[in-house]
């Protein structure tokens, strides 16, 4: 996600990743990451789930979060032009392919 994000525009310098699975924009979450592993047996035992999130256009409110939580904000504040999420979608594809079979050799 992170290189999506610089793919669309956003400032290389801009952007953190804070492990495990948060994507910072000026020190602010605007992503995140979540991969779950569902219960091993024979049908599952390599599957991984992998769900992300992005907040192009808004972000939740700080009175949502819970305290302690990183201030959220959305791309909006940091691009012209934001896309829509489809045309997200078609940059985050092939970048995601990339890491994955990065991901499958090793």
């Amino acid at each position: 996600m992170h290189d999506a994000v610089v793919a669309i525009g956003v400032k290389q310098n801009q952007l953190c990743l804070k492990w495990p699975n948060d994507l910072l924009l000026n020190n602010k979450k605007v992503g995140g990451i979540l991969i779950e592993r569902p219960a091993l047996n024979e049908k599952t035992n390599n599957t991984l789930v992998i769900g992300f999130g992005l907040n192009l256009m808004s972000h939740p409110s700080r009175d949502a979060l819970d305290q302690g939580s990183f201030e959220c904000d959305s791309l909006k504040a940091s691009l012209s032009k934001v896309p829509a999420p489809v045309e997200f979608l078609r940059v985050l594809m092939p970048i995601f392919s990339y890491w994955n079979n990065i991901f499958l050799q090793d």
